[in-house]
């Protein structure tokens, strides 16, 4: 029996409107018959998402990044991830759960994918696992040229060199900066190039972040929504690339409740990503890393879920301001023309160059 943990293509393409993004997928309930939150027998599919690209020429990349699971004293509950199965060797990576990190830490993980990304468990021990916990981060970036190029490089003689096609933008963003597409594969294989999203993120982000806001809050949870946690973005409304944005980077629930916490953001008013508190159960209590920017608002919801009782929880939100830039502005579309920008701004963010 399979669990919504909230991952679609529709998500996945709206991610592309801000260039990055990370959230946790949580796993709890299960839905098994032996107890809370148990792990039924047999196969239970996390998620499982397609066709989120255009065949052969993909705009955004997703990538499984964290992984937290309930460590199995002994063997027989094992997790496969299906990436891009075109890719010979990086389609299906099975571990059992025997070796996941005791008391519920972390584990980072890059499994990357353009076409396919899945997610599933198998219990094999014939029975029901009670008080089973399961999350997921699941990352998605813009692709630029450079990485698209660097990807059809080392897939080699590998069926997923014909998945990284170029789309019409991007060849003209090439032509603009007078750099043709052998050019730029050379450029790649001189190793320095494309950058890593740990990259980009340190100069669009960090290096442009105004302030840092860690906030603590007692938050009263009944069965009624309680908005408890508005944000304002300060965008210019003249420029599209100027102004302040917002940037949610860490969520920590104290003490596992069964809570219901929500995020919109922006247009988005369909509890854009939910986080059950019942599965933020790691022992060290270390906050989840995540990536949520909004260029208008950022508010956080709670509220009970099913079988919960009202209760104060404590939930700690970190949100960064951070001044929008030219290249953010065109990966994140805010910008569509070139003339918008000075130079050859537009066209070498395009391509995958910090420089204007």
């Amino acid at each position: 029996m399979g669990i919504p943990m909230g991952l679609s293509a529709q998500k996945i393409n709206r991610s592309n409107d801000y260039f990055y993004e990370k959230l946790v997928y949580t796993g709890w309930p299960f839905a098994g018959t032996g107890g809370a939150s148990s792990l039924g027998t047999g196969n239970t599919t996390l998620f499982d998402v397609q066709n989120w690209n255009q065949a052969g020429k993909p705009t955004t990349r997703a990538e499984i990044a964290m992984l937290q699971f309930t460590q199995q004293a002994a063997a027989g509950v094992t997790v496969a991830f299906t990436a891009d199965p075109q890719n010979e060797g990086n389609a299906l990576n099975e571990g059992d759960l025997i070796a996941a990190r005791a008391g519920e830490r972390f584990m980072p993980a890059a499994r990357k994918a353009v076409d396919h990304i899945a997610a599933k468990l198998n219990n094999t021990t014939g029975a029901a696992i009670a008080g089973f916990v399961g999350n997921v981060a699941v990352a998605t970036r813009r692709l630029t040229v450079l990485d698209k190029l660097f990807a059809s490089q080392v897939a080699g003689e590998r069926s997923t060199a014909g998945h990284y096609g170029l789309l019409t933008a991007e060849n003209d963003a090439l032509a603009a900066i007078g750099m043709t597409a052998a050019q730029a594969t050379q450029l790649v294989g001189k190793g320095t190039m494309p950058f890593s999203t740990e990259q980009w993120l340190r100069v669009l982000i960090e290096a442009h972040t105004v302030e840092v806001h860690d906030d603590f809050f007692e938050v009263s949870v009944t069965s009624d929504d309680n908005p408890f946690a508005p944000y304002v973005a300060r965008m210019d409304p003249s420029h599209r690339n100027r102004g302040i944005f917002l940037v949610l980077d860490r969520v920590a629930i104290e003490g596992a409740p069964k809570v219901l916490l929500t995020f919109n953001r922006d247009t988005d008013t369909d509890s854009y990503w939910t986080v059950d508190g019942a599965a933020f159960s790691q022992s060290d209590d270390a906050p989840w890393e995540c990536f949520l920017a909004a260029f208008g608002h950022l508010t956080a919801h709670a509220i009970l879920d099913t079988g919960g009782a009202n209760l104060t929880a404590g939930i700690y939100l970190r949100v960064r301001e951070v001044a929008m830039s030219d290249i953010l502005a065109t990966l994140t579309g805010r910008v569509e023309r070139a003339s918008d920008l000075p130079g050859h701004t537009f066209s070498k963010a395009l391509v995958g160059l910090m420089s204007g």
